[in-house]
């Protein structure tokens, strides 16, 4: 397969894999020979280069992050250690202490850009800024006073200011647009190690405390001040350059390869025109004029408001929902390390299919029902505590990979160096704006709601959304416009200099949108449109393939779109089915396997030949085995409505089909391994009949189990619980995707091509699995009295005086009033109990019912009818009831007034 993508990537072009690198590099600023070796270097020898390149430079880059992050945030390990006593602070000295860092942490990080770009040797440049802070750190250890303590902040804030936007720039000059978010994804998420790495050492340096007469405090700023500047010594030596200054790790072919690819990157830039390579009124003016940068600087905010925020308030939120102190430190892991992960496999994805928007815009999506869920949620925290933690890990799932990606498509669009340096620092700058907004908007006194923090992050994380749509757009029209003109007509009408100096105007550049020329949609268009386009866009890939060992490039970009919605919704359901799952039930066990399971088969596209056919076929087994699980999961949950002949016969001829995935294993691993064998096209065509009949016999079942056996019809049940029609509405699209990925499955077998629908099928069946996490009869059980309750208590409600204070006795002569058949046991009198109170002993069967009971509180105990009671127990042996009625209606029998 990697053959195949190789020969086709030289019919296609790639914008944001070298800028605008066509097939003939000799057009784009390099001769004739240069293309020619750029054109003929070997692909090994490539991945070997840039290997050789991460392990030099992202490590250094890496811990002279961590320092950064440790340098700036100790003070807060000091003042827990006796800082603020020691030093006389009093009342809000301290936050304008640390409020003073970030003025000119934010007005120094483009001005550092600037000098970066024209040093010659970032090692140097670097490695000063870090020795200085290092120095900063150090003396910070002789502080006496409030004065001095503001004054060393500030210097801090200046010398820190450059590191991170010049980290970034030296990433972009070192490899290329595809290559950089994954490499700034792991500079960023080493800041979680950094938080954590923090406080282990304050703690461990703070035992120093009495040493040479100093306190633990200033032992803090002293060892890791000294420690900074070691490094910064260090960093002068082994911080990479540029490939022409590192001669001593990389041969000559090796310099020229990284230097050339880097200038057909730029679009016709010679490699000796520097005229448009230095800061001007003109650039500064032109950035500001660029619609680009302030639709980036919104997509920043989405992610920097929302996580600083977090960032600075999460042990409280977590506090809130009811954790002790010490439980919410330790239950802010889980979201980091979600964040942290998230970040690196958006980055990997979007990296390899070098287009940014999607894979912003699904994390901004992520981030968005969050904060809908936490603010919608937090009214009620008590009763929510699960679903609000879900909401916390789904923000930081959602925040890390959206900063990484921005910066990425900043670079990737920018092929004017000064004008790129630039860009990043203002990118950075403008992210610590939100940072300081988002530091203000969670207010103590409105703990535990934060309506404020909610609702600010959730207007931010949809203003995100907005300008990556528009930039997308927008960004689609230019290139549109700018493919009207051929490269012929463009050259007679220009020339090679004023292509040079348009820069990215320049009608042969065109911005990174996608890897691929062929996407068949846009994101105006309509849910009806995009399912057209993608059916008969299926069709066509089809078409193309008469060959169905070959994938081209349009099957391609089908496979990613459909990988991609496979893993990310098997995720989701997946964080669902932990925040409620409960460790002793069978069922929750079987539906979290079957998730792992099929997420398993979701990784395999990382992979090339000769490992790519290795773990698809291995990844395939246990997809085929979640196949199993999931028609286990229908039996376990469809059980309850079959006799026990037809729950026997619906488990045995499942276990009879069983070897015919054995095989079907065998034939997906001699297919894709090419080992000759053929099998695999003649029984991929079985799979459905092998797979699904018993996940359609158990949604008809249900739906006449339903019908026979309550009261109510299904778009009646869907009103009561729209929870249950969602489920519903699951199953419909789970079988109409199955009836598709038939139709597809023959074409694809006898023409070629990808078929994306057994993935969808897939997705669907799942959902059904997840939304309810209990068998059918229990959760209709459950919905049908619940709804009973609420009718009884509002008839009473409605037909009582509201004037009187009054109780009324109640009796319930049968448990399965609501329902059709009686064959089925209930518990809708112990489920009675969350808004009935007992009057004499629970045995007689005789409560008291109060008229001036809150609506609130009946929903509450509506939500909860699995609470027990211990009058499941006695119900079968309580004496027939006073007054009890032959149609088994409550009746009510006394009235006390007072």
């Amino acid at each position: 397969m990697a053959t195949q993508t190789q020969d086709i990537e030289r019919e296609f072009s790639r914008d944001e894999k070298s800028g605008v690198m066509h097939n003939e590099h000799a057009q784009n600023g390099l001769s004739q020979e240069d293309a020619d070796f750029l054109n003929n270097f070997p692909e090994e020898r490539k991945k070997a280069i840039i290997r050789k390149v991460d392990w030099r430079l992202i490590p250094m880059l890496v811990l002279l992050y961590l320092i950064a992050y440790l340098d700036k945030t100790n003070i807060g390990n000091a003042k827990i250690e006796g800082m603020t006593v020691d030093l006389h602070l009093k009342g809000i000295e301290y936050n304008i202490v640390t409020a003073i860092f970030f003025i000119p942490f934010v007005l120094c990080e483009v001005p550092s850009n600037m000098i970066l770009h024209k040093f010659k040797r970032p090692s140097w440049y670097m490695g000063g800024i870090v020795f200085c802070w290092g120095v900063v750190m150090t003396l910070t250890a002789l502080v006496q006073n409030y004065a001095g303590l503001l004054a060393i902040r500030f210097l801090l804030g200046i010398f820190e200011a450059g590191f991170l936007p010049g980290a970034i720039l030296i990433i972009s000059n070192w490899y290329l647009p595809n290559e950089t978010q994954t490499r700034i994804a792991i500079l960023y998420t080493s800041a979680a190690t950094g938080g954590a790495f923090s406080g282990l050492l304050a703690f461990a340096i703070a035992k120093m405390d009495g040493m040479a007469g100093l306190e633990g405090w200033r032992w803090i700023f002293l060892i890791e001040g000294l420690f900074t500047v070691v490094v910064a010594i260090m960093c002068v030596f082994l911080l990479c350059d540029s490939p022409a200054l590192s001669t001593r790790w990389l041969d000559a072919d090796e310099i020229r390869y990284l230097e050339l690819r880097q200038l057909a990157r730029r679009a016709t830039v010679p490699m000796d025109y520097k005229e448009n390579d230095h800061f001007n009124l003109r650039l500064f003016k032109d950035i500001l004029m660029d619609y680009k940068i302030w639709l980036l600087f919104f997509a920043n905010w989405s992610n920097a408001v929302p996580n600083y925020a977090m960032k600075f308030t999460m042990p409280t939120i977590l506090t809130g929902m009811g954790y002790t102190s010490s439980d919410a430190q330790l239950m802010t892991i889980p979201p980091y390390a979600i964040g942290a992960i998230s970040a690196y496999l958006f980055a990997i994805f979007a990296d390899k299919y070098s287009w940014r928007a999607p894979f912003i815009l699904g994390p901004q999506c992520c981030l968005v029902v969050a904060f809908i869920i936490l603010f919608v949620k937090s009214s009620n925290i008590d009763d929510n505590i699960a679903v609000c933690y879900f909401a916390v890990c789904l923000a930081c799932f959602g925040m890390y990979p959206i900063l990484p990606g921005v910066n990425a498509w900043n670079v990737a669009n920018t092929p004017d160096p000064a004008k790129r340096s630039v860009n990043i620092g203002l990118l950075v700058c403008v992210g610590n704006i939100g940072g300081l907004i988002g530091s203000y908007i969670y207010l103590a006194r409105e703990a535990p709601r934060y309506p404020t923090g909610y609702g600010t992050s959730l207007a931010f994380g949809l203003a995100g959304v907005v300008a990556v749509l528009l930039l997308e757009t927008l960004l689609k029209r230019g290139n549109a416009k700018k493919a009207k003109m051929t490269e012929e007509e463009i050259r007679q009408r220009y020339t090679d200099d004023e292509l040079v100096r348009m820069g990215e105007k320049s009608p042969l550049f065109k911005y990174a949108l996608r890897i691929f020329h062929l996407s068949p949609f846009s994101f105006a268009d309509s849910p009806s449109q995009i399912l057209t386009t993608l059916l008969v866009y299926s069709q066509n890939v089809v078409a193309m393939a008469p060959n169905p060992d070959v994938t081209t490039r349009a099957q391609q970009v089908l496979e990613a779109w459909s990988q991609g919605f496979n893993v990310g919704a098997v995720i989701i359901l997946l964080l669902l089915v932990l925040c409620n799952y409960r460790k002793n039930t069978l069922l929750h066990k079987l539906i979290l396997g079957e998730l792992l399971l099929a997420l398993g088969h979701g990784f395999f596209c990382f992979f090339d030949e000769p490992a790519y056919g290795w773990v698809l076929s291995s990844t395939a087994t246990v997809l085929y085995i979640s196949y199993f699980i999931h028609n286990l999961i229908a039996w376990l949950k469809i059980r309850p409505f079959l006799p026990k002949w037809g729950a026997r016969i619906f488990i045995i001829t499942l276990l009879i089909v069983q070897p015919y995935w054995v095989l079907e294993t065998w034939a997906n691993f001699q297919y894709h391994n090419h080992l000759g064998s053929k099998i695999f096209n003649t029984s991929r065509l079985l799979e459905p009949l092998f797979r699904d009949p018993w996940w359609v016999f158990t949604t008809i079942k249900l739906v006449l189990a339903i019908n026979e056996n309550y009261e109510f019809t299904i778009p009646g049940l869907i009103r009561t619980s729209p929870r249950f029609g969602i489920m519903l509405f699951s199953l419909f699209l789970s079988i109409v995707f199955l009836i598709t990925d038939v139709i597809f499955m023959i074409a694809v077998s006898k023409r070629g091509g990808i078929n994306p629908f057994w993935r969808l099928a897939l997705v669907f069946k799942c959902a059904s699995d997840v939304i309810f996490l209990d068998d059918f009869k229990s959760v209709l059980d459950r919905i049908s009295e619940s709804a009973m309750r609420k009718i009884t208590t509002f008839e009473y409600r409605d037909n009582a005086s509201p004037s009187v204070n009054q109780h009324t006795s109640v009796d319930f002569s049968s448990p399965n009033f609501q329902r059709k058949s009686s064959r089925f046991g209930s518990s809708s009198r112990a489920e009675m109990g969350s808004i009935l109170h007992p009057v004499g002993s629970r045995d007689d069967g005789h409560y008291e019912f109060a008229s001036n009971y809150s609506q609130a509180s009946v929903e509450d105990g509506a939500a909860r009818p699995w609470l027990e009671d211990d009058t499941r127990r006695s119900s079968s042996h309580s004496p027939r009831r006073r007054g009890e009625s032959q149609d088994n209606m409550i009746t009510i029998q006394e009235v006390h007034m007072p």
